[in-house]
Formats: C-alpha cells, structure tokens, sequence
C-alpha cells in the first residue's frame, strides 16, 4: 500500500493503523502552563482593548469638548479663556486617569 494515498472507500488495515501516530501526551504540568498561557494572553488581549476604547472615548470627548468652546467663545469672547480653562483641565484628568490605568 502507498503510504501516500489512502483510498477513502478502503477498510483500514493494520498497516493504515500503525502509521497514524499516537497523540502526543503532555504531562499535567506542561497542560497547566499551556492553560495559564492563553489565560495571561486573553488578558492582555482585554486589557489592551480595554485600553484603546478609553483613550478613543478620552480624545472623542475632548474633541466634543473643544467643539463647544469654540462655538461658546465666539458667542461669548470675554469668557473664552474659562471655556478653555475647562477643556485643557479635562484634557489634563483623561491623561492622568488613562496613565494610571
């Protein structure tokens, strides 16, 4: 029989058994550290997204922010510092924030 082509319509035979190999048996210890690798990498996976949705939403409202003060400073130019004041402060607390997390 050629080790290369099984005819699928064939019954198996002893020689088709012996060359499929056994699965390869991993100790417990060595399926553990598999397990707590593709733990820690879903983590980060999380972690990571988690991650890139806060600093989106930080510059989406920041940029809401700016919008506003832009449009207040033009109708009211005497308080358009404080309008920036406020974006500049927010814009301050989301670097600390996304920093610290």
């Amino acid at each position: 029989m050629n080790r290369n082509y099984i005819n699928p319509g064939e019954p198996y035979t002893a020689e088709v058994v012996e060359m499929v190999s056994p699965a390869p048996r991993y100790s417990l210890r060595a399926q553990r550290q598999a397990v707590q690798l593709m733990e820690d990498a879903y983590l980060a996976c999380g972690r990571d997204r988690c991650s890139a949705v806060l600093h989106r939403c930080a510059l989406e409202n920041l940029g809401s922010l700016s919008v506003t003060a832009e449009k207040l400073a033009q109708l009211t130019p005497e308080a358009s510092e404080e309008y920036w004041r406020i974006v500049r402060s927010y814009a301050d607390q989301a670097i600390r924030h996304l920093e610290s997390w």
